[in-house]
């Protein structure tokens, strides 16, 4: 009778523990107040006489699911955040744990995003969120600047480069590292050179390289665009070609919203038709920014016609594959041609992409 009112009892007590609101004290946690030579026991249910389910080292690193107060203690369900503890999935008490706010996150809805990075956790809007860090990016004073934003601490949970990744295999290379190499790349081929055609060059690679390509929709890229003669566009290795495709400012909007493919011509080697849209032609014509190997002025106008222009120059971006056994090969250029306007300024006449081809 003693331990059926006794197990009562505990039942009671647990259900009531989760009515009681879920506080997030931590992303993860380490295991702290526990001797060298003692471990933590995790129970089962959040009381002491609850049954053990494991047991963590005094060294111990876990991930905080939620936390519940009750009556004057805090229990945490938690789990190791490597395979080498003994303790699965169960409760510690909150004593037992020194909190952290920053790190590897995911969704916990395993079809959300993995592989977030969380700065730090904190009312925000008289809500409990996380500052997820979405990269960097060099804005139009070229400065570079961090783009954030803030999820709800509830909807995230804490893991490791394997546990955080969702339903990509491993979190390698975090998407924020590489956005911040992107922008020191385009700062330094900044400050290379202060030629006002090279900067304008450099100011095409800085919108093209923006974090969230398909959303900035390239607004920017119109402004660049000569203002009087427009801007043609080709896919073949030179200018020239009938099928090359003319622009103004308003038109290359215009078509960029309309995202319809457009014919650039016919392969060199095979015959077949080039159609692609406008935004899949500028996406095909970069690589990722901080692998640009050099920007080189030009001799050559890529038989790009010179009538009904004051003055013209010409650069190419290079991206070579440097560990390529045929890198010779294995390149991709862009060619941009400038012409200087009434106004003394610089802008964009041609693009083209430029690759080896037979």
């Amino acid at each position: 009778m003693t331990k059926v009112l006794f197990l009562f009892i505990v039942t009671i007590l647990f259900l009531n523990a989760e009515d009681t609101e879920k506080e997030y004290p931590g992303l993860s946690a380490s295991v702290i107040n526990v001797a060298s030579n003692d471990v933590l026991n995790v129970r089962e249910e959040p009381n002491y006489r609850s049954k053990k389910v494991g047991s963590w080292s005094h060294e111990a690193n876990i991930i905080i699911d939620y936390c519940l107060k009750i009556k004057k203690s805090i229990w945490c369900k938690a789990e190791p955040d490597h395979i080498a503890e003994d303790g699965g999935y169960g409760w510690v008490n909150a004593y037992y744990l020194k909190f952290y706010n920053h790190g590897l996150v995911r969704y916990r809805d395993p079809k959300g995003e993995g592989c977030l990075t969380a700065l730090k956790c904190e009312k925000h809007n008289d809500v409990l969120q996380c500052l997820i860090n979405d990269g960097y990016y060099l804005d139009e004073k070229y400065q570079i600047k961090m783009q954030s934003r803030w999820i709800d601490r509830s909807l995230l949970i804490a893991g490791t480069m394997l546990s955080a990744a969702n339903n990509s295999e491993m979190c390698g290379n975090s998407r924020s590292d590489i956005e911040k190499n992107e922008a020191k790349k385009l700062l330094n081929l900044y400050k290379k050179d202060d030629n006002k055609a090279y900067r304008v060059v450099i100011e095409l690679l800085r919108i093209l390289g923006q974090p969230d390509f398909r959303e900035n929709s390239l607004m920017g890229i119109e402004k660049l665009i000569h203002p009087k003669k427009g801007v043609i566009i080709t896919d073949m290795v030179s200018f020239g070609n009938k099928d090359e495709q003319h622009f103004d400012q308003k038109s290359f909007i215009r078509t960029l919203d309309e995202d319809k493919e457009i014919l650039w011509g016919y392969t060199y080697g095979e015959g077949g038709p080039i159609q692609k849209s406008l935004y899949s032609w500028l996406y095909d014509a970069h690589r990722e920014m901080r692998y640009i190997s050099k920007i080189d002025p030009l001799d050559t106008f890529k038989n790009f016609s010179k009538d009904g222009y004051s003055e013209l120059k010409a650069y190419e971006v290079y991206w070579i594959n440097d560990e390529s056994k045929t890198k010779e090969y294995d390149w991709l250029g862009l060619v941009v041609i400038l012409a200087k306007n009434d106004d003394g300024k610089w802008y964009i006449a041609g693009l083209m992409r430029d690759r080896w081809t037979i």
